[in-house]
């Protein structure tokens, strides 16, 4: 020891040096430990390793139009004290920005009661800015002038409100949104598919809200809205103004009521000036999507399970843009058991299904459960007295068989009412005695005493056409229910109804619904459609797959009009991803245990303890007899069909990195590229263990070898560890552990090294810092039609 070097100081180098050494050597050994771990994962014990933790992204408020950012995660510091009591802001103060949604601050608009502008600005919510799909956000408004009329009526609503969707964060001009420059017209079709612009209507007190569906580049190459062209929302509220002079004067209000502040002038290019002044303009970023990620050739091909189609897109973004891109050809028109033939033909490399197969294939084959769903009815059923959508309803297992069957006397259309029968089609006997329709079906009533009727008097639900995994769990389920299949093998409910006869021969469960009845009104209104993503799109148009039973002049059958918002009465049967992006009501159905429940994650959940294992010892389907209080009953779980033969080993180990993506950074629930989309339960630990023993097997290829075959039953290892992070670069290790000896010392003295040198350097580091126009002309112009005024003012503008 040097002289000139007291103790104290020595011990704190040598503090110092000491954990340097101990860090050092469990740097060097990160590399081996971590093949060791990966190879480890998915031997013979089968256990799961954690996922890595994944590159942090940046959480700018305000991300540059070319990337995409993401929401702000929870701060890990703790919080700062808060008040007793927060304060609320005033009716006209600004609204509080809500998680993951924007506030954006407008003009101060007309207010006809005080004959001058609101001395607040007003404001507009947005639930949602970032991160955005194909999805559906809630548009709130305050401050904003009041409309005359509850429902929306392009002719005869005074200061309605228009929100479109528009390509860029700053347009100017009424052709750079989609539908905006229409006269207010909703549910209108261009080359680009259905308008998704929305109206609506603002309360007394100056507030309203209108849901609009958000359209990418895939659903509308105009507006080509992605992850490098982020969009905008324009919220025009009509505020009229007097057009007809040599000048346009918006301040000047006498010519509103019932002209310029309609919504066939005001949302018109042409005569709509004063409105489009006062837009308010709210940027919108998208997220990745497959078609934003480098185009190269696919590693393999996924098919099947429609159900999965939101998952699979999210994943497909993360893995394709990461440090180890994987680029996965996913078709999902496909259902399952088209899926399930491709799979075992060896024409698709994956296929994803809820239903096992038994069969044998061209290749020997496994299963991975990737994620875990449910199968919903959602409805637009709105309120008579105000137009608001009805937001609780309980269906049992009677009532959906009925409405599936079409069982009601729909427009009085039974036989032996002394109702004169239609001429050329007379009556329909199948439905003699039954109610008229869902409203006034006793059944109906007791569950929903609260609804009204509304509608136009049918109520025949949009469904998934061919033959499907979701159809066969739905009529599982109905089956299940000794008076539901009483109803539908002929026997009367307890108030006299029965089911449409013309359904007696209908299967109980099957995987494939069809019309049955053809008496031509109700065959015209009962048509499944394919893919299912088109169920959805339906229900979000409101609108449903129908046409008129009678012909036209022409010789065809017109589609129906869409149903107007505020006398909505639809029904549709889909998947919870999509019913959530829409947000689309759900109705709450009854279990086994007799309880009505909704797809939450905890009933969800709840289902999983009642699932049974099949013969393969690895899928599983949920019980319908057992009676765990607060299962959903139609929660569904998605499996992967994979290879563990046959296949090259470039493939092999693709498939693999997806199966190993999917049980680690996959299952993290989010909105970002590479997460679990809203919707989706994330797999339990047991699940994940699972499906990265199936995810060695492909890699392996077990059942190549004659002495080796792929092990069908679950994993009895230690669960796999939930994932901490996203990181598309993690892999399933490609080697295993060939002395483990040696990797269970490194396994267990590399966290005791890195511990014990960061303690050492802390404590050293420390210790050593102790140590640093005319009246004539308006009454000629009054008299004109909408397209009459849109004429003149074309001419004029010309």
């Amino acid at each position: 020891m040097r002289p000139e070097m007291t103790p104290p100081t020595w011990c704190r180098r040598a503090f110092a040096l000491a954990g340097a050494a101990s860090v050092l050597t469990g740097v060097v050994l990160l590399p081996f430990a971590g093949a060791v771990g990966a190879a480890q994962a998915a031997t013979k014990h089968g256990a799961a390793t954690p996922a890595p933790a994944a590159s942090t992204s940046s959480t700018s408020p305000s991300p540059s139009p070319s990337t995409s950012s993401p929401s702000p995660s929870p701060s890990t510091t703790s919080p700062s004290p808060k008040p007793s009591k927060t304060p609320k802001p005033g009716p006209h103060q600004r609204p509080p920005t809500p998680a993951g949604g924007i506030v954006v601050k407008g003009p101060k608009l007309w207010d006809p009661a005080a004959n001058k502008n609101f001395a607040d600005p007003s404001y507009v919510t947005v639930s949602q800015d970032h991160n955005l799909t194909n999805q559906v956000v809630e548009v709130s408004w305050r401050n904003v002038t009041p409309s005359s009329s509850t429902l929306y009526s392009q002719n005869t609503t005074n200061y309605p409100v228009m929100v479109a969707e528009c390509h860029g964060t700053d347009p100017t001009r009424w052709s750079q949104c989609f539908g905006a420059d229409n006269g207010g017209v909703a549910g209108s079709f261009s080359a680009y598919g259905p308008m998704n612009t929305a109206y609506a209507t603002t309360t007394n007190s100056d507030t309203g809200q209108t849901p609009i569906q958000l359209l990418t580049a895939e659903e509308d190459n105009q507006l080509g809205c992605n992850i490098g062209k982020p969009c905008s929302l324009v919220i025009v509220p009509a505020q009229g103004g007097n057009i007809f002079g040599s000048k346009v004067n918006c301040s000047d209000h006498s010519e509103d009521a019932g002209l310029t502040a309609v919504g066939a002038y005001a949302f018109n290019s042409f005569s709509g000036e004063c409105s489009w002044r006062d837009r308010i303009i709210v940027p919108l970023y998208f997220s990745r999507t497959p078609t934003d990620c480098p185009v190269r050739a696919p590693a393999f091909s996924v098919i099947g399970s429609p159900m999965a189609e939101r998952a699979m897109v999210q994943w497909q973004s993360g893995l394709c843009s990461g440090a180890d891109p994987l680029a996965i050809q996913y078709d999902s028109a496909q259902a399952e058991p088209l899926a399930r033939e491709d799979f075992l033909a060896g024409t698709d490399d994956v296929a994803l299904t809820t239903v096992p197969s038994y069969a044998k294939g061209k290749y020997p084959y496994t299963y991975a459960p990737i994620a875990v769903s449910a199968e919903v009815i959602t409805y637009w059923i709105d309120k008579a007295s105000n137009g608001q959508p009805i937001t609780h309803l309980k269906l049992d297992q009677r009532l959906v068989l009925k409405l599936l069957t079409q069982s009601y006397d729909f427009d009085h259309e039974s036989c032996g009412l002394g109702k004169h029968p239609v001429k050329g089609i007379g009556c329909d006997n199948a439905v003699d005695g039954d109610p008229l329709d869902l409203f006034a079906d006793p059944e109906f009533i007791k569950l929903n005493g609260h609804i009204a009727p509304v509608g136009d008097g049918y109520q025949v639900p949009t469904v998934l056409g061919g033959e499907s995994d979701m159809t066969w769990e739905l009529t599982r389920w109905i089956a299940a229910n000794k008076p539901a299949k009483a109803f539908a093998d002929g026997s009367f409910d307890p108030w006299g109804e029965h089911v449409n006869t013309d359904y007696l021969d209908m299967a109980l469960p099957t995987n494939s619904l069809n019309s049955m009845d053809p008496y031509p009104p109700i065959a015209h209104r009962y048509t499944p459609v394919y893919p299912l993503s088109q169920v959805a799109q339906y229900q979000v148009d409101n609108w449903y797959p129908a046409t008129d039973w009678t012909k036209d002049p022409e010789g065809n059958y017109d589609k129906l009009d869409p149903e107007t918002t505020g006398d909505r009465a639809l029904f549709a049967i889909m998947d919870e991803a999509d019913a959530a992006a829409f947000q689309l009501p759900v109705a709450a159905i009854r279990n086994a245990a007799g309880k009505y429940v909704l797809p939450t994650d905890a009933n969800m959940s709840a289902a999983l303890t009642d699932m049974q294992t099949s013969r393969n010892k690895i899928t599983q389907s949920l019980s319908m007899t057992a009676k765990t209080k607060n299962a959903y009953p139609l929660t569904m779980v998605i499996y992967a069909m994979v290879p563990t033969g046959g296949i090259s080993k470039h493939k092999a180990a693709k498939i693999a990195q997806w199966l190993d993506y999917i049980a680690g950074p996959g299952q993290h629930s989010g909105a970002q590229s590479g997460q679990l989309p809203v919707g989706y339960l994330p797999l339990t630990a047991k699940m994940r263990a699972q499906t990265l023993k199936a995810a060695q097997e492909v890699l392996d290829q077990t059942g190549n070898s004659p002495h080796k075959k792929s092990s069908p039953s679950p994993s009895t290892s230690p669960t796999a560890t939930p994932a901490t992070g996203s990181s598309s670069s993690h892999k399933v290790g490609l080697s295993s552990a060939s002395n483990p000896i040696v990797s269970g010392l490194t396994r267990y003295a590399l966290p005791v090294l890195l511990i014990v040198g960061g303690l050492l350097i802390i404590a050293g580091s420390s210790a050593l810092a102790v140590g640093r126009g005319s009246a004539a002309a308006v009454s000629r112009l009054r008299r004109l039609s909408p397209a009459g005024l849109v004429h003149v003012l074309r001419r004029k503008k010309q």
